[in-house]
């Protein structure tokens, strides 16, 4: 494969991030049999060779554009030569791909003039403006508008992590024809294992990278160093790398640079605090050799090629928990890594003492760092990475895909407890029957089921993917649904209406935030599913066309399953009647009116009883402290039981010995509970409202006027009338027969079989738009 990588700078002019990836991936594909040529600018236009790999430099050409940012006229001068560079360089034979960084869209000219063109992704302008804090300059306007032409334009897009991906997602618009990637960013090996440094004078610690607010200079000069170093006279600091003050408002603010500003207010600890600006690469690995450990204190790093340097050099690093820090350190320590709280300084003054302290807890970490790093980080690893998303990207140019090889689920967070994640897992396992990857696809996963999770950039890695994308409330996984190709299925859960919380309260943002969103990315869908008819009829009104759509009923059978023995006989000993319902304590369940029943049916029909309210109780402290006022004035008090979030074994206890089961809420897109409750042969009287009619079907008792006093008596027949109670019992065994896992397994077969073959097959039926004429 003929390559062509593009670069402002390159070594030895710049030993930066972005142009040691250029350098390294350059030698990495030559040495795995590629032929590679470098296009950048330098002071002697003309053609150079950097060992194995021919390095066409090219001056900037003058340029005006606009009279508001010389900037911007300077930028689209480099582009130009960046375009004539790349067409000198492959005028003996074209090259199959060329290859741009995103940073200040410097392959807007060659973009729009050549093809295939990879945009290779870091940190965006967008992001540094965010980072900033303050509105756009007019340059960086402009600039963020060649940065998005660069992306509509790209035949593909690759990234060095997927936060970084995830921000552009976020950011910019990506229409999804692209083919989108990762690969991580590497070095090449060492040797052998560096061995670590043991000095009984001293501790360096080594910080490597620009000087500037993004790479939190200022929260190191001036937080955390100034108390570490009067603690631990024997730490001394080494900072290399070129001052940005001038760029980033520092020294408008202040009238000096990092280095002038630390020394004035600290000249006690100037002498152990060592600026020494921008190093060639010799001196910089020179530098590593001789460091205890290293300190990252960055707001924000797409990758951070920091990290693998530190990693190689078998280094302990102490970084701030931002940008993809989690995703090169998954583990923390054991990956070699210290992680603070993001911009907790005073968490990262305390790591610095310890590991300061700690000689040998230093070397363990360091070493367990080098493994990581040689077990993923390497030239190769990238090389690799890369050299398979050029491929795809080829294929892409010629095929388009249509239909997907493998689907993945994708959750914004699986947990254990919740109805949603619940459903996620019983469909991992249907999806391995029908041959699918079983692993869920989740930016956070609680302890217990993260072994059933993947990074959401696994899709990424993947040919022809295809996804069926949990919905339920603001999902910020959601810049997924832009880039990957394949056919996408959401899955919807359902959003508790705003208006159900109180406004600028968390649940209400969050709820507002869902609605706005679903409506922009709901037309990117190729494929509706609900757990109910009523989940999928709620979407009709922000379609632009029809979809095909299906529902696919929770299946549900807890009956046979182990319960706590205990908890079950100390509520069936008093032989007394036990009220239940199941879900969180949120405004829609309408708790207070299960109050309000309870009190009325204890103190006019049974005394002999009680009102369990299991579920989660976090999270909505005003409607809580509401109904625990509405507990404490009722005379039935000691009798009305909140229990908070409980076990699956002691959930089922409550279920098996539940008198009746009643459901009051406003607002549920199914309600699992119901029939969970049925399958303990528990009668339920529920209140009409959202889907629990569909949920209920033909059994149990619905109530279409919720009147306390009617309810209470209809409550009270049920439990007394045996006859009765047989009845509304046997109904709802039949309507169980709705919610089976072979009827799950048939409807999740129809959607893999639409994402994978394009297949239009029962049970799956097409929902218009409100207001749409059908022909």
């Amino acid at each position: 494969m003929r390559v062509c990588l593009v670069s402002l700078t390159y070594p030895p002019q710049s030993s930066e991030g972005i142009p040691r990836q250029r350098q390294t991936l350059a030698h990495e594909l030559v040495r795995l049999g590629h032929q590679v040529s470098v296009v950048t600018l330098g002071e002697h236009p003309g053609m150079r060779w950097d060992g194995p790999v021919p390095v066409y430099e090219c001056s900037p050409i003058p340029y005006h554009y606009t009279n508001r940012a010389e900037q911007v006229n300077h930028l689209l001068g480099c582009s130009q030569a960046l375009y004539e560079g790349i067409k000198r360089a492959g005028q003996t034979e074209p090259f199959d791909i060329i290859d741009v960084p995103l940073w200040f869209g410097q392959g807007l000219v060659p973009i729009l003039y050549l093809k295939p063109v990879v945009v290779w992704i870091q940190t965006t302008t967008a992001q540094l403006v965010r980072l900033r804090g303050s509105p756009a300059t007019p340059a960086e306007r402009f600039i963020l508008g060649f940065e998005q032409l660069c992306l509509d334009l790209a035949s593909g897009i690759l990234s060095d992590s997927s936060v970084a991906l995830q921000k552009v997602a976020e950011d910019y618009r990506l229409h999804g024809d692209q083919v989108v990637s990762t690969a991580m960013l590497g070095l090449p090996a060492l040797a052998q294992m560096p061995e670590p440094r043991r000095s009984e004078r001293c501790v360096e610690a080594l910080v490597v990278g620009r000087l500037e607010h993004r790479k939190g200079t200022d929260l190191l000069l001036f937080e955390i160093l100034p108390q570490v170093l009067r603690q631990r006279p024997y730490l001394r600091v080494r900072l290399i790398g070129s001052d940005n003050s001038r760029y980033d408002g520092w020294s408008q603010k202040y009238g000096k640079t990092y280095a002038e500003t630390f020394r004035q207010r600290y000249p006690a600890l100037a002498d152990r605090v060592i600026f020494e600006g921008y190093v060639s690469e010799s001196v910089l690995q020179q530098a590593y050799t001789q460091a205890d450990l290293v300190l990252v204190p960055s707001r924000y790093e797409s990758f951070g090629i920091v990290y693998l340097e530190a990693m190689r050099a078998a280094l302990p690093i102490i970084t701030f928990n931002s940008g993809s820090v989690s995703e090169i350190f998954p583990e923390g320590e054991a990956h070699g890594a210290v992680i603070v709280p993001d911009g907790d300084t005073c968490a990262f003054a305390a790591e610095l003492i310890r590991l300061a302290d700690q000689p040998s807890e230093r070397a363990a970490i360091g070493q367990r760092g080098y493994q990581r790093f040689k077990e993923q980080f390497t030239a190769e690893h990238m090389a690799k990475a890369t050299l398979d998303h050029y491929r795809r990207v080829l294929e892409s140019q010629s095929t388009a895909l249509k239909t997907a090889r493998e689907v993945y689920q994708v959750m914004e967070a699986l947990d254990v407890g919740d109805a949603v994640s619940r459903i996620a897992c019983d469909h991992a396992r249907r999806m391995q029957q029908l041959g699918q990857p079983a692993d869920i696809l989740a930016r956070f996963a609680h302890d217990k089921v993260r072994h059933m999770t993947a990074p959401l950039h696994t899709a990424l890695t993947r040919e022809k993917v295809g996804l069926i994308f949990h919905y339920w409330h603001y999902n910020r996984s959601a810049w997924l649904i832009s880039i990957v190709r394949g056919p996408k299925a959401i899955y919807y859960h359902n959003i508790t209406p705003p208006e159900f919380f109180s406004p600028r309260s968390r649940s209400y943002i969050s709820s507002y935030n869902g609605y706005r969103q679903i409506r922009k990315i709901i037309n990117d869908f190729d494929l509706i599913v609900g757990d109910s008819q009523y989940n999928i009829d709620e979407l009709a009104r922000f379609l632009e066309k029809p979809k095909p759509s299906i529902v696919i009923y929770p299946a549900i059978d807890l009956k046979d399953q182990e319960y706590d023995g205990d908890l079950y006989y100390r509520l069936l000993e008093k032989n007394e009647v036990n009220i239940v319902f199941v879900g969180r304590i949120a405004p829609n369940k309408r708790h207070d009116r299960l109050i309000q029943l309870f009190d009325y049916y204890y103190r006019f029909i049974n005394r002999h009883s009680h009102l369990w309210l299991i579920g989660n109780n976090q999270g909505h402290e005003e409607y809580i402290n509401q109904l625990m006022q509405m507990k404490i004035q009722s005379i039935a008090a000691d009798r009305i039981h909140f229990t908070g979030k409980v076990s699956e074994a002691e959930l089922r206890s409550y279920y098996k010995s539940a008198t009746i089961f009643v459901c009051a809420s406003d607002h549920e897109g199914f309600c699992v509970p119901l029939v969970e409750a049925m399958s303990y042969g528990v009668p339920v009287l529920a209140y009409a409202a959202a889907a629990v009619p569909e949920t209920m079907g033909d059994s149990g008792i619905l109530v279409y006027d919720w009147n306390v006093v009617r309810v209470a008596e209809m409550m009270n027949l049920i439990i007394r009338d045996r006859e009765l109670r047989e009845k509304v019992v046997a109904s709802q065994y039949r309507n169980l027969q709705r919610f089976t896992d072979e009827q799950a397994y048939q409807r999740l077969q129809a959607v893999i079989s639409f994402l994978c073959e394009g297949r239009l097959e029962d049970p799956i039926q097409f929902i218009y738009p409100q207001n749409w004429q059908k022909e």
